[in-house]
């Protein structure tokens, strides 16, 4: 083994110069924690496994993020202005360094002998060379960067450079993120007519009828955007009328309660319904759930908000209740009643005859990390009279447990 000193760093950083890295330090001989900073957040002197650094750009300016492994495995995250890798090394004693580079790794075994340091040194070639960029290209359904012009005029990307504009980036994602799912779900061999209820400004509408037409190259769709809010339905006809869509999509003025899908039979195809609804507040969902019901939909894609409705009749003061320790605390309840209300949509949509999947969906700027409940109309050979039967007692179970009367059972009691 030959000496280790600093110079040896110094001279490997040069050839890294201008190129995507990583560096992992790990199989430290002095596992306590050592401060990196006199204002590090870390520095708590806890047990490290290891600690890997990477280049980063933040506001145009390059940066190194250490992410810190403890030994129960929390992960703590610093941005830098410099690396003194070696100080690092010395303090920490770690045995192993690792350079992760596009094309090969360097690996540096070390080994401490009272007031020297000797190292080994191995070197890997990647027969695939990897992306270790921090800010590579995500690889989005609807790119960045390129002239879409429904995204102009939703605001989403600059008008003349294209790009997505900052405080619209999680929007831009979240569409991607629904398409994503969307692509996955959707059978396009088929025709389809699909319903975004509450759709609002349209965000989702618009991402879709780009997907179809421009990715997809179909034609064989309708789409009916509803909302009870008439400024956001003439500003989406307004765009139809642009885009000259008459012949695909068409924005309702009208409450999602009283909509009748089959005043639209005249323009609807004979194919699948699709019924999609993007933050539905509180009972909306259930009525957008009814209607997905009632034109006997082949795919729901929907993603609840504000579960209110069952707060008030889910009693936290029964101490024989096997939650009461949950319930009895008003943070925790709010969150269970999420929970319990989405659970009854997904077990009632069963027993309707639905396979349900719960997916988490990516949070916007407004709303925290969500879920989105994805429900396919199965085959009526696959729904034993068995299972339904199965599924009603569980929903009863259920119902006797929490005392509660869903709104969503009122409305498709019908159905059952």
């Amino acid at each position: 083994m030959k000496p280790f000193h600093s110079e040896i760093l110094s001279t490997l950083f040069t050839q890294l110069h201008n190129q995507p890295f990583r560096i992992i330090l790990s199989n430290s001989l002095i596992l306590k924690q050592q401060s990196l900073n006199n204002n590090n957040s870390i520095n708590n002197s806890i047990n490290i496994q290891n600690i890997q650094i990477r280049p980063i750009q933040i506001k145009n300016q390059l940066k190194y993020q250490f992410s810190i492994l403890n030994k129960n495995n929390q992960i703590f995250h610093e941005n830098k202005n410099e690396i003194n890798l070696f100080d690092l090394i010395l303090k920490n004693k770690f045995q192993q360094i690792l350079f992760k580079l596009e094309n090969k790794d360097i690996q540096f075994i070390l080994k401490f002998k009272k007031e020297n340091i000797f190292y080994k040194l191995i070197e890997i070639l990647n027969k695939n060379k990897i992306n270790l960029n921090h800010n590579r290209e995500k690889n989005y359904l609807i790119k960045e960067n390129i002239n879409i012009p429904f995204l102009v005029d939703l605001n989403i990307i600059h008008p003349t450079s294209f790009k997505v504009l900052q405080n619209k980036f999680n929007k831009f994602k979240q569409i991607n993120h629904f398409l994503d799912i969307f692509n996955e779900t959707i059978n396009f061999n088929k025709n389809l007519n699909i319903f975004d209820f509450g759709c609002g400004k349209s965000y989702l509408t618009f991402s879709i009828i780009y997907f179809l037409k421009e990715i997809k190259n179909l034609n064989n769709f309708n789409i009916f955007g509803i909302d009870l809010k008439k400024d956001m339905i003439d500003f989406c006809n307004d765009l139809v009328k642009k885009y000259n869509l008459q012949n695909n999509v068409q924005f309702i003025h009208e409450n999602i309660s009283k909509f009748n899908y089959q005043h639209y039979n005249n323009t609807l195809q004979n194919g699948d319904n699709i019924v999609i609804s993007l933050h539905a507040c509180n009972t909306a969902t259930d009525m957008v759930i009814e209607k997905a019901v009632d034109m006997n939909a082949k795919y729901i894609l929907c993603v609840p908000c504000c579960q209110h409705e069952l707060f008030n009749q889910i009693k936290d003061n029964d101490k024989t209740n096997i939650n009461y320790n949950i319930l009895k605390h008003g943070i925790f309840k709010e969150k269970f009643n999420s929970l319990l209300t989405d659970s009854i949509r997904c077990l009632i949509l069963e027993i309707l005859g639905y396979k349900c999947n719960v997916i988490e969906f990516i949070d916007d700027e407004h709303t925290p990390k969500n879920i989105l409940i994805k429900a396919q109309k199965m085959e009526e050979s696959m729904i034993t009279k068995e299972k339904k039967e199965e599924l009603i007692k569980e929903y009863l179970q259920l119902k006797n447990t929490y005392q509660i009367k869903p709104y969503l059972e009122r409305l498709i009691e019908k159905y059952l």
